[in-house]
């Protein structure tokens, strides 16, 4: 015989019956979760930390034999010991060594690589061509939109072009940070016959000395005067050719001087390199648009599409640009996908509750959705990771969607079966939600300690993982403080359809005899066999292994995500002619024309208004 439930003591009872707290716990989630949703940031992906430090140490000119026995070995030696250093990786390229550190998990980067700098300044035995090191920590940039210039123009002026515009992208308020890419930087040569130089009882060590000079920045200290001190400072630094051209070689005695353009060819141009950028067909330079930890994504890219589509129309002719490789492009459509689910989702639940317990009920189980959302947002920023509205997130929010009114579907059921024999009242309302408390809370902890693991995974996934376990447990422990707080005292003032009008519904009849006629029987047998129930249970569990280990269901990482743009690459043979470079690239162009030109004719086309 069950023990009577007490329909008085106990904190659903002092919820339930007391309307003001639960209304004020109610608004109070629904306030600050909207808050918390207004203010987190959107990013495609989260933010991945890798703790390692860079160090790079120029070694000019020098082949990478030459760096890595004069350079990456000695700076491996040096920091190979260093405190918190787990793994050295050293990577050699001609006229640059570069060696990785990779630290122990949680270890403070700071103070590795203040210990990796003592190391590394140490080293006394590098070759007199480096340069000071540089030290770096690796950061993930996050690439939002890409912006093209292209057209049938002069290099440096769609160079030009391409850098005004990179400047003005970044001065907009939604951008921090961008750069061009695809274009050959800016190189200023200095052409010398030597018998010029003998002519004039020059040197090249003497002429590369004497641009060094006159071609710098100096300062010149402080002057104190009565109005305060005035600071000097010498501005000769060239940046172009004609600068250059102007440099004193040296002065004859009858006052003449020599300058750098009597003696050498002086060429303003871009370094020599077999790389090119094509878009349309056309010579092209791209502005890559980043976003850094607090920037919106989405606000980011919607703001450079704005700008773009403004400034098309003010470019010169022959100069035209677009916008493309939008990386919130999948990210919308995660959003997009969530909130369709959420309302199917909650059409669905609140039709089947409608035809089986009440129209009422089926609204106050359904309103525990939101609450349990916002409830999320509300802690989001307290959970100790950098969470955002990213792709792992909303990962974590469609997968917790399905499970979200379980609970509260348990208690609904349980106070409508309840109120069914004994008549609707606060009372039995409150009973019926003791009854299944335990049952409902334990099945919910259970979820919860499934991906309670997540919150500690360490290393570059911490944030990717932490995002999917923190929504997922905050969403859960929401759903179970609105099913067990809020949703009896909700029921407690609310007078159903179906008891006021004392009727059932022909739905509700027919699952009554079908639980009566065909589930139970099935039940009972299935507990009389039960040796057999679990060997088939076991066999469908084998099944479902082997499938996976068969192959016949694939295992990656992420799925297959869809953009509007495809990525071809094409590795060629060194040697290979340049002009046979470019041929094979028109033709892959042509070749993908051609097939976004068939995507485009398959498409169904926009009626006609």
């Amino acid at each position: 015989m069950l023990k009577p439930i007490d329909a008085t003591t106990g904190i659903i009872a002092w919820f339930a019956r007391n309307h003001v707290a639960s209304n004020l716990l109610m608004i109070s989630i629904i306030l600050l979760g909207t808050y918390g949703l207004l203010s987190i940031r959107t990013e495609t992906m989260p933010n991945v930390v890798f703790d390692q430090v860079i160090v790079q140490v120029p070694y000019l000119d020098a082949a990478p034999e030459e760096v890595e026995e004069g350079v990456v070995v000695k700076v491996e030696e040096a920091i190979r010991d260093v405190e918190g250093v787990k793994e050295v990786r050293g990577t050699a390229s001609e006229g640059m060594g570069t060696v990785t550190a990779e630290l122990l998990d949680s270890y403070d980067v700071n103070v590795a690589m203040d210990d990796i700098k003592v190391a590394v300044d140490g080293i006394s035995t590098f070759p007199g061509e480096t340069k000071k090191p540089i030290y770096s920590r690796f950061r993930f940039r996050r690439g939002v939109i890409t912006v093209q210039v292209w057209g049938a123009i002069e290099e440096a002026t769609l160079k030009a072009v391409a850098d005004q515009l990179r400047d003005d992208i970044v001065a907009l308020p939604e951008v921090s940070s961008a750069e061009v890419w695809g274009g050959r930087d800016y190189e200023i040569t200095v052409e010398i016959d030597e018998h010029t130089l003998r002519q004039y009882g020059l040197t090249l060590d003497g002429v590369a000395q004497v641009i060094r000079t006159w071609s710098l920045d100096l300062p010149g200290g402080s002057i104190k005067a009565e109005g305060g001190d005035i600071r000097s400072r010498t501005k000769g630094q060239a940046y172009r050719g004609d600068e250059f051209a102007n440099i004193i070689l040296l002065i004859r005695p009858d006052g003449t001087r020599l300058r750098l353009s009597d003696v050498a060819i002086i060429k303003d141009a871009f370094v020599e390199t077999r790389s090119h950028a094509y878009f349309n067909g056309k010579p092209s330079l791209g502005i890559a648009v980043f976003a850094n930890d607090t920037d919106n994504e989405i606000d980011v890219a919607e703001a450079v599409k704005a700008f773009v589509d403004e400034r098309a129309q003010l470019l010169p002719a022959g100069i035209e640009i677009t916008s493309w490789a939008d990386n919130t492009y999948h990210l919308n459509g995660r959003i997009d996908m969530l909130v369709s689910n959420m309302i199917m989702g909650a059409i669905l639940v609140f039709v089947i509750l409608w035809l089986f317990l009440d129209v009422k009920v089926a609204g106050w189980v359904i309103f525990g959705i939101p609450i349990s959302f916002l409830g999320a947002f509300m802690l989001l920023p307290l959970s100790g990771i950098d969470v955002s509205i990213n792709i792992m997130s909303l990962f974590g929010f469609i997968l917790v969607l399905g499970i979200l009114v379980d609970d509260a579907i348990v208690v609904a059921e349980a106070v409508h079966t309840e109120t069914q024999e004994k008549g609707w009242s606060l009372d039995n309302i409150i009973i019926a939600t003791k009854r299944v408390a335990t049952p409902v809370t334990f099945g919910v902890l259970t979820t919860v300690m499934a991906f309670l693991p997540m919150l500690f995974v360490t290393g570059p996934v911490q944030a990717m993982a932490g995002s999917i376990g923190w929504v997922v447990i905050l969403c859960l422990l929401f759903s179970l403080i609105e099913s067990k707080l809020m949703l009896p005292s909700h029921l407690g003032i609310t007078t159903p359809v179906k008891h006021a009008s004392g009727g059932i519904t022909r739905a509700d009849s027919r699952l009554q005899q079908f639980l009566k006629n065909h589930y139970r029987p099935l039940l009972e047998k299935a507990i009389e066999y039960r040796y057999l129930t679990i060997a088939i249970f076991l066999t469908l569990l084998i099944l479902s292994f082997g499938a996976v280990g068969g192959g016949y269901v694939r295992y990656v990482f992420f799925p297959e995500m869809g953009g509007d743009y495809i990525n071809a690459d094409v590795e060629l043979n060194e040697g290979v002619d340049e002009d046979r470079a470019f041929e094979i690239v028109a033709h892959m162009s042509q070749t993908l024309d051609d097939v976004n030109e068939s995507l485009r004719a398959k498409r169904p086309k926009a009626p006609k208004s």
